[in-house]
């Protein structure tokens, strides 16, 4: 029985997808923020997360809390979804075209 259960182990860790997921709830906060449409089998998400961090460095803004991702639709046809990635700021900033800046309500 030992044996099996392994095996049965072995196999949903196989299959668990490669990213961990959290929902929680989180505090009015002011945060950099870039919402796009993308296509959700890309690699996109990561590039955006990107963005925005590298914006709250350059400004000597990131506060020390983890970033947000925010989902404002489902997937459509084309497998595209409206995403907002979002990094928490110490400060209000200059928003710079493509990076906002705005207080995510809580």
């Amino acid at each position: 029985r030992v044996e099996a259960r392994l095996a049965q182990i072995g196999e949903a860790e196989s299959s668990a997808p490669h990213w961990d997921v959290i929902l929680r709830g989180v505090d009015a906060q002011l945060v950099a923020t870039i919402r796009q449409r993308v296509d959700v089998s890309t690699d996109t998400i990561s590039g955006l997360f990107d963005e925005v961090e590298r914006f709250a460095a350059r400004h000597r803004l990131r506060a020390p809390s983890p970033p947000l991702l925010l989902y404002h639709s489902y997937p459509d046809e084309k497998n595209e979804q409206e995403i907002e990635v979002m990094a928490p700021l110490l400060g209000p900033g200059p928003g710079d075209g493509r990076v906002a800046v705005r207080m995510l309500a809580g």
